[in-house]
């Protein structure tokens, strides 16, 4: 009989394989696994802890080609998920461009205002946040029609 071992899975990973490892060696779901470690995670932080620990100490399945440390598998995580945001955000031509131009000036509008709210609540101790939608109103429609402006000339 031979003697089942814990470890690491390196086909079924989102961060280092725990999880992947975990139901394998169960042998239930690896979703399963994964919202355990959500809850001990949001259950008082108790379930990051213990992933960690679980990466550190399981070792990495012997079957997988080539071994990777933690910081290897880390950087080729972060370039997945960089190139995912590079397909679904950056798009070609100028059109495209413009409409991340405008997207990006939009997001910096929106910081300026929520950021200028702020500074007079702590400037003035006027709750602004109580009225903060007829704000935000005023304030879109004042952008609209200067936007509406500037393309008319």
């Amino acid at each position: 009989m031979a003697i089942k071992r814990l470890y690491r899975s390196c086909t079924d990973t989102v961060i280092g394989g725990v999880a992947g490892g975990l139901a394998e060696y169960l042998e239930i779901d690896v979703i399963l696994v994964r919202l355990i470690f959500l809850v001990l995670l949001f259950s008082g932080g108790i379930g990051f802890l213990a992933y960690i620990v679980a990466w550190v100490i399981i070792p990495v399945d012997p079957k997988c080609n080539e071994e990777k440390t933690g910081a290897e598998e880390i950087k080729e995580k972060a370039e997945d998920i960089a190139s995912e945001i590079n397909k679904k955000f950056v798009k070609k031509g100028k059109e495209n461009n413009n409409n991340n131009n405008e997207a990006s000036i939009w997001f910096g509008v929106i910081l300026l205002f929520l950021g200028s709210m702020i500074l007079i609540q702590n400037v003035t101790g006027v709750d602004v946040w109580h009225n903060f939608l007829p704000y935000l109103m005023i304030f879109i429609g004042i952008v609209i029609l200067l936007k509406a402006l500037k393309e008319k000339e």
